[in-house]
């Protein structure tokens, strides 16, 4: 574990440092330049190169079953269908509002700023009610979301059914289970979408801020994690009854390895009980609140730390709970890397 999470770390340090700049000879050689002779070349042009998308671009797109499907763009997309909140935050974040022609209603509340950015676009439904047909009433031009859970026969359309269609499609990397799965992949997600729109200096930008936080969130890790065991962790939800429903992903795990962690299951599940608790024993537990499950969540912490046939599990014996909500763990999108930063503190707090 320490040696996968220093690769990744020395990884993620090393592209921040391309950042720094290089040029190219003649002849095609790469050569280091220094940020201020980079600082001094543009002063002196007036002007810095952009970055521009040549087009047509392809690039692999997943369908439900995780395979390759190449999508050649053969210009920047006008018209977007964005199924998942965290594409939305990242489209608004790029300066593409004005090419949404629709989004799905979340499942969970967000902070009233969103919310108005929200507002201003058009809904067209729940993604459990949401129909191929009504989003091709919008003329979209490429439909954006999750590959195993969107991309269905029994949701909006498989990847292949809009491409018949002449609609190009991107399904978030992040979201593949099927693939090797890192934090990476959340920016090269972000990378990729700016060369779609041909706008790559801003996603660039964006990456690479996240990338820093990153970064700095596993030094911290690497530093206070030094020598411990790795710590078991649960993610469930919907406490009631003595019930609880439980989370597990290959993201999940990715994100719990980067904080020297890992999930008790590896595979999530409905109506676990107390007994599983007991049997799992974990260490900690990532408690997810979503909308549906507010009224139970109001007290769901407390009921838990009082059960008393729970109280051995260092969990609840060391009251090692973190409440964190649905979308900021389950989205796939940038906000994943805050959630790192957040786990490596809730694990490591004095």
């Amino acid at each position: 574990m320490k040696k996968r999470l220093l690769a990744f770390l020395m990884a993620a340090v090393m592209s921040l440092s391309l950042l720094a700049g290089c040029g190219s000879t003649e002849d095609g050689t790469v050569t280091e330049t220094s940020q201020v002779e980079e600082t001094e070349q543009v002063q002196e042009t007036g002007e810095a190169s952009s970055l521009r998308t040549e087009y047509p671009l392809t690039i692999d797109a997943y369908n439900a079953e995780g395979e390759v499907v190449s999508v050649t763009f053969e210009s920047a997309p006008e018209r977007i269908v964005s199924t998942q909140l965290s594409i939305t935050e990242l489209l608004l974040e790029l300066g593409l509002k004005d090419k949404i022609v629709g989004i799905m209603d979340n499942d969970n509340a967000v902070d009233a700023e969103l919310q108005a950015e929200l507002d201003d676009l058009t809904s067209l439904g729940y993604k459990s009610t949401i129909s191929k047909e009504s989003i091709l009433a919008t003329d979209p031009d490429i439909v954006m979301g999750k590959a195993t859970l969107m991309f269905t026969d029994t949701a909006i359309g498989t990847v292949e059914d809009y491409l018949d269609l002449g609609i190009n499609v991107y399904t978030q990397l992040a979201s593949v289970d099927v693939i090797d799965q890192s934090l990476e992949n959340i920016l090269e997600d972000i990378r990729t979408i700016g060369m779609i729109f041909d706008v790559q200096e801003a996603a660039n930008a964006y990456a690479d801020s996240l990338e820093e936080q990153l970064t700095e969130t596993l030094q911290t890790v690497s530093a206070q994690a030094d020598g411990q065991e790795e710590t078991s962790v649960i993610l469930m939800a919907g406490f009631q009854d003595g019930t609880f429903v439980a989370f597990s992903s290959t993201l999940h795990s990715v994100m719990l390895e980067a904080v020297n962690a890992v999930n008790v299951l590896e595979t999530g599940g409905n109506g676990l009980t107390l007994e599983n608790l007991i049997s799992l024993n974990p260490d900690a537990i990532i408690y997810v609140t979503a909308d549906r499950f507010a009224e139970t969540d109001a007290d769901a912490v407390e009921r838990l730390l009082s059960e008393e046939a729970i109280q051995d599990v260092p969990a609840i014996a060391n009251k090692k709970i973190l409440e964190i909500g649905y979308d900021d763990i389950m989205d796939y999108g940038a906000q994943i890397i805050s959630t790192v930063e957040v786990l490596a503190n809730f694990l490591y707090e004095e």
